[in-house]
């Protein structure tokens, strides 16, 4: 028969063991720091630029067909939309073996990239392309949204927090994205604080599934 242990394990005990302390030093139901609220706010920030870019080119689309001269227009939203679907399972992966710091940094150097080549597009090879690697960002920023999300906030706070995320509204286009990358990039640096992990280069890119 087995007995019942003299001290059984409470929900302080669940609470103060080593993977939920070192998940993330913001997850708690109590009164949220300085630093939870600015890397909520460049979540935010970061979300719009691709929801933005997903839908506000069609209205410019007319202006950019004509400077560009693009006969395969319905590419110029397209190449932006499968992008951004075909990154979602490569940036968990990745998310995953490098940390989501470093992963979500990435993202939105690669949307930034993407914002700079397509305000300096000269042709519709080189709007595609900025569209393309805009895309790969974009979609990379709003899966890391949701997992850091789950990283940073308790479950029974979520939906609250996902409410403000899909509430969250700007208006800019293109080249306008670049200084907005720029803040989210400092805030992100500054002030997110998750574990990373601590193997070499190598050794984490022998962990990523390329299938």
């Amino acid at each position: 028969m087995i007995s019942e242990s003299p001290n059984p394990i409470t929900s302080h005990d669940i609470d103060q063991t080593p993977d939920k302390v070192t998940t993330s030093t913001h997850h708690s139901t109590g009164r949220k720091s300085f630093a939870f609220w600015m890397t909520f706010l460049s979540l935010c920030l970061s979300l719009s630029l691709f929801a933005l870019e997903l839908t506000s080119v069609s209205t410019a689309l007319p202006t950019i067909v004509e400077a560009l001269h693009v006969s395969e227009f319905v590419w110029v939203g397209a190449s932006y939309a499968l992008a951004s679907m075909a990154c979602v399972p490569l940036t968990g992966n990745t998310a995953q073996v490098f940390g989501r710091k470093p992963t979500l940094v990435a993202a939105v150097l690669i949307f930034a990239v993407g914002s700079a080549l397509c305000g300096a597009a000269q042709n519709a090879a080189m709007l595609l392309a900025g569209r393309t690697i805009q895309g790969f960002g974009g979609g990379s920023i709003i899966a890391l949204s949701n997992i850091l999300l789950g990283d940073l906030v308790p479950l029974r706070e979520r939906g609250t927090y996902f409410g403000f995320l899909g509430l969250y509204v700007a208006d800019y286009i293109l080249d306008l994205n670049l200084p907005i990358s720029g803040l989210c990039l400092l805030v992100f640096v500054l002030f997110l604080r998750l574990r990373t992990p601590t193997e070499g280069f190598v050794e984490k890119i022998k962990k990523l599934d390329y299938m």
